[in-house]
């Protein structure tokens, strides 16, 4: 046997075994040996195991799938923390240790079969290439990718010490700890609508109690009570109507990613983005600490969107996963190498009655905590006939004000938050996620709200970002197609000039959506054909956008700055 295996069985002995009963008095436990074996295939003889003894410092946990409410192996298991490791040497070896006590289906992977192996490393073509993964220790039997270890409130775990900290914390007799696929972030799991999940250990401005209320589970849905403060929300809007930056000041919300932007006629509302204000990174940061992200990744995040929603206003229902769009580079598969929204949490920062409309609606969820029996949608729809004159009979506008009568909705409050996920653990689209902006019904007042998109890793327009396999061939095509000579049927004339009168500028690059084009320094001039909708960026030296322009049908434009 070779260094590596030994040691690899001496530590998977030592860390986990599984017992049959959940609570162990210690006149018992004190008699049973440190290396606890399956109690099924306890042997007869001691002789074999090592004589020391388990001390009441023993640690009963219950695995669980990331995102499962109910614990893959009806067995619970005791751990010895005699062995303090490291974070990526504790993942390794823990996974190690429990894949022989797991080696059933309901530990495997959700789609397909095969073992806790098979669940904690998906296969290259399953686990996308997220921060840190190049430097995870394998699992020393197997040679395999680990899982990485969460408790219920989204904490990661890095050692056996947290381990024990986290089980003498927790009211039941066994910890709950949620196992993660290898590139695949933590998601929360509720098991029924009201559920809370404390997260008074996240800090908060004003050091209130922040927690998570489950609205739905499935969409899962949640409350975010004590997210954020009013003096947050107030800055939030006030930057947006101040913004004078012509690709994030206020204006009529659009659809789409690349070059397939679009202003969509079933989207009314106004957006603006905040990518570098106090308050919006500040949000941003909390965010990711909420979701069990750690640390920060702005590669990962979108520029938080504030949105505003006069009378009449409306989002129609919709996925925030983005569809993969033929014309860009980016892999948005986020079930193999891709990467797509994973999760939205929805600012509000005004208050609304239910009457005054503006709700999020999700339209697969039951409506929470209804003071009565809900309508059905063609109850709701004559309702709305009945109180409101602002649309058209049978208008979409119309349908969707009883579709948020109907369905689960949240009425904005000033400082209220949402989370929702729109991917299943496993990196699949979730295609309950659905939800939608209903119309404002008030004359009195506008709807503010906001919200923050998170990646399951690099979003497109990083370096690091996933390409689909072809997208060189596809980027010289671009290049040929854009080039001045060509002409393309349907192409537009773009000239890109620096006046260089803005010393920001100073050692500006132009890219065609995240492929660099040339340098754009001072008096530096660039005339291409181009198409609408395509995105264009100016980046500065460390690659930050500094501005973009998205081509409009209008003929030949020039852009300068």
């Amino acid at each position: 046997m070779s260094p590596v295996s030994s040691k690899a069985t001496t530590i998977g002995a030592v860390l986990l075994s599984v017992i049959v009963a959940l609570v162990i008095p210690n006149d018992i436990l004190n008699e049973f040996p440190r290396l606890l074996q399956s109690v099924s295939d306890y042997p007869s003889s001691e002789s074999s195991l090592e004589v020391s003894r388990l001390t009441t410092e023993a640690i009963v946990i219950s695995v669980h799938r990331n995102g499962e409410f109910e614990a893959c192996h009806p067995t619970p298991y005791v751990i010895h923390p005699s062995l303090d490791l490291d974070g990526a040497d504790f993942d390794s070896n823990l996974t190690d240790a429990l894949l022989s006590f797991l080696e059933i289906e309901s530990c495997g992977p959700v789609v397909g079969e095969g073992s806790f192996q098979d669940f904690c490393d998906m296969g290259e073509l399953k686990t996308p290439k997220i921060q840190g993964l190049e430097s995870v220790v394998r699992v020393p039997s197997t040679d395999s990718l680990p899982c990485s270890f969460f408790t219920r409130e989204g904490r990661r775990i890095t050692s056996l010490s947290s381990l024990a900290t986290f089980a003498s914390m927790s009211s039941k007799p066994a910890l709950d700890i949620y196992a993660v696929a290898a590139g695949r972030l933590f998601q929360y799991a509720p098991g029924f609508v009201g559920e809370i999940f404390d997260l008074s250990h996240l800090p908060h401005p004003e050091n209130k109690k922040m927690y998570l209320e489950t609205m739905s589970v499935s969409p899962k849905v949640f409350d975010i009570h004590n997210f954020f403060i009013l003096q947050e929300a107030d800055d939030l809007i006030d930057r947006a109507l101040n913004n004078k930056n012509q690709a994030m000041m206020l204006k009529r919300s659009s659809t789409g990613v690349g070059d397939e932007i679009d202003v969509n006629p079933v989207r009314t509302s106004e957006n603006a983005f905040d990518t570098s204000g106090k308050s919006a990174m500040l949000l941003k940061k909390r965010c990711f600490k909420v979701l069990g992200i750690d640390p920060y990744n702005e590669e990962m995040a979108d520029g938080l969107q504030v949105l505003r929603y006069n009378v009449s206003k409306a989002y129609k229902s919709h996925l925030d996963y983005l569809d993969r769009t033929p014309s860009s580079s980016h892999d948005f598969d986020s079930a193999g190498l891709g990467t797509n929204r994973y999760a939205t949490i929805l600012l509000y920062m005004v208050d609304f009655e239910p009457e005054d409309g503006g709700e999020t609606v999700f339209t697969y969820g039951s409506p929470y905590k209804p003071v009565k029996e809900p309508p059905t949608f063609k109850e709701a729809l004559e309702e709305a006939r009945s109180y409101s004159t602002l649309f058209k009979e049978n208008s979409w506008e119309e349908k969707m004000v009883a579709e948020c009568k109907s369905s689960l909705s949240v009425t904005p409050k000033r400082a209220r938050s949402v989370l929702f996920y729109s991917q299943h653990p496993d990196g699949r689209v979730d295609k309950k996620s659905q939800h939608g902006g209903c119309p404002v019904l008030t004359e009195e007042k506008s709807k503010w709200a906001a919200n923050l998109w998170v990646w399951n890793g690099p979003r497109m327009g990083y370096a690091t970002a996933p390409k689909k396999a072809n997208h060189k061939k596809r980027r010289d095509r671009d290049r040929s197609e854009l080039k001045e000579d060509s002409a393309p049927a349907g192409s537009l004339k773009a000239t890109f000039r620096n006046t260089g009168q803005d010393p920001k500028f100073q050692g500006a690059s132009l890219y065609y959506e995240d492929t660099l084009w040339g340098e754009f320094g001072p008096r530096k001039v660039h005339s291409v054909n181009s198409y609408v909708g395509h995105v264009w960026n100016v980046k500065d030296e460390s690659g930050n956008v500094l501005l973009t322009w998205v081509i409009k049908d209008e003929g030949a434009q020039t852009f300068a700055v």
